[in-house]
């Protein structure tokens, strides 16, 4: 990624033949974190037909990594909540 001449990725969703998550891995760790939230949510947004707009993604995954990111146990609590037993 981001070799010369080509554009700096953070990251990139691609849905086919193998649905695939891509995060740039020279990115530091919370940008990393913040590229994977983001591409599972333009994964979302495009297998479910949602339609949203890239600024409308964008603004989401700012929303729910400042959530997260300030309430930890919120964060544990869906996790914990959400797990196939």
């Amino acid at each position: 990624m981001g070799g010369e001449g080509e554009e700096f990725l953070f990251g990139t969703w691609a849905q086919g033949p193998l649905p695939t998550i891509t995060v740039n891995s020279s990115c530091t760790e919370a940008i990393q974190t913040r590229t994977l939230l983001h591409e599972v949510l333009e994964a979302i947004n495009d297998l479910y037909g949602i339609g949203l707009q890239e600024e409308q993604i964008c603004a989401l995954e700012t929303g729910l990594a400042d959530t997260l990111g300030r309430n930890p146990e919120f964060a544990l609590a869906l996790v914990n909540g959400l797990r196939v037993r």
